[in-house]
């Protein structure tokens, strides 16, 4: 299943589709956070605002 992970630093906003195989929350921002670590991203040290929703729209056919 495809999820959209919203990220919310109060002016900065940042939305992530990623694919989860469990629906457990903190795995998904957990698997979200490693994913952005790794493509290079540098995100504020304050802690976010979070929006997990599924989105069956991305998944493929």
């Amino acid at each position: 299943m495809t999820y959209r992970v919203i990220i919310d630093f109060g002016p900065t906003e940042l939305s992530v589709m990623i694919d989860s195989n469990t629906s457990d929350n903190n795995e998904i921002y957990n698997k979200t956070m490693l994913y952005l670590k790794n493509e290079g991203w540098t995100l504020p040290n304050e802690y976010p605002a979070i929006t997990i929703t599924p989105a069956p729209e991305w998944d493929e056919a």
